[in-house]
């Protein structure tokens, strides 16, 4: 493919071409069958698709024909922003060591094919929906309002994250070496979700067809020790046993309408080493899986939410069901924060 159709050079980050994508090169970026295509359930295709099960069958070529047509070009005011951002960031990546892709491509789209999300396909795509590309146009919350035209704090901030997420998925002993700052082990082999029925026993759907996959980290390879009843998690009080656990993300129920984030619960799911870097899940007497419930508010659950937050750190508020999230959301604090140690002598100042 030509260059003049492949997209528009933005910049260098860490000696690797940024490229916004064309429209015609995004489709055919987002149409690639990658282990997050691979993965998707049917809840996944029938939610982003916005088809109800009862419906009509989402099929991955479907899937994959509507999400290239969410796919459009950057505007000329975006581009200008762009290259202003990418060389921000390089700047503030400068003294790290890591590798990315030759060449990283910033795909725009709509937005409706992932509940308005920005995300990450492959090794070397950044995907952006116009609702955050918007936030250069008009004030954000998060911008000054001395400054609020042409802001392009907030994006640079969604690239920094994301451009977290290619790094996890190009450097893999960068990324086991982040995850035990938290507490999470990267696995050698994925976990899969055994087929019983779910969420309840007599359901007629099974669990691997309500997971709800991640684009960012599509496979379950990591693991944390946390302290959990022995038992069933909605059974009668038990004593507290230590337990690896895979995070899990599953929908409450089959796709009926509305955004697929509505569906979504956040579940442990209990495993046991199998030997020679294989883990599969712990089931009980009647066959299903032991998962434990993640409570969406802490306060509901204080002694669960107090010993995971103990590792996981409490700097992020948000998108904590995964390593690959948290420090994604960390690593924007460190590249913003060029004199850490600033902070720690305020708290000392302030402690004494």
């Amino acid at each position: 493919m030509a260059a003049a159709s492949a997209g528009t050079r933005v910049g260098e980050v860490a000696a690797s071409e940024v490229v916004a994508a064309s429209a015609a090169r995004g489709r055919e970026l987002l149409r690639r069958r990658d282990a997050f295509v691979a993965q998707l359930s049917p809840f996944d295709r029938q939610a982003r698709l916005c088809l109800r099960h009862d419906v009509l069958d989402a099929t991955v070529e479907g899937y994959l024909d509507y999400v290239g047509n969410q796919v459009v070009d950057w505007s000329d005011d975006e581009l200008a922003a762009l290259k202003h951002i990418v060389a921000e960031i390089d700047g503030l990546f400068g003294g790290w060591s890591f590798q990315l892709p030759q060449t990283v491509l910033l795909v725009k789209t709509s937005g409706q094919e992932e509940g308005r999300a920005a995300y990450t396909r492959g090794e070397d795509t950044i995907v952006v929906p116009a609702g955050k590309a918007e936030t250069l146009r008009m004030p954000s919350p998060d911008s000054d309002p001395l400054y609020s035209a042409q802001n392009t704090r907030s994006l640079r901030d969604l690239l920094v994250h994301e451009f977290f997420h290619l790094i996890s998925k190009n450097n893999r002993d960068l990324r086991a070496r982040l995850y035990d700052l938290i507490g999470y082990t990267l696995m050698s082999t994925p976990v899969q979700v055994p087929s019983v029925p779910w969420p309840e026993a007599t359901s007629p759907t099974a669990m691997p067809d309500l997971r709800i996959t991640n684009p960012d980290t599509p496979l379950l390879d990591v693991r944390i020790r946390l302290n959990v009843p022995k038992g069933p998690y909605a059974g009668p009080a038990q004593d507290l046993v230590p337990r690896d656990l895979v995070p899990v993300l599953m929908a409450a129920g089959p796709y009926a309408g509305g955004s697929f984030f509505g569906y979504l619960r956040w579940y442990f799911l209990a495993v046991e080493d199998q030997g020679g870097g294989r883990w599969a899940p712990v089931t009980g007497d009647d066959g299903r899986p032991l998962t434990y419930l993640m409570p969406d508010r802490p306060d509901d659950d204080r002694a669960l939410w107090d010993q995971y937050l103990e590792k996981v750190g409490r700097n992020a508020t948000s998108e904590l069901f995964h390593p690959d999230e948290i420090i994604a959301q960390n690593v924007v604090f460190a590249a913003l924060l060029p004199t850490p140690g600033l902070l720690t002598g305020i708290g000392g100042v302030l402690s004494r």
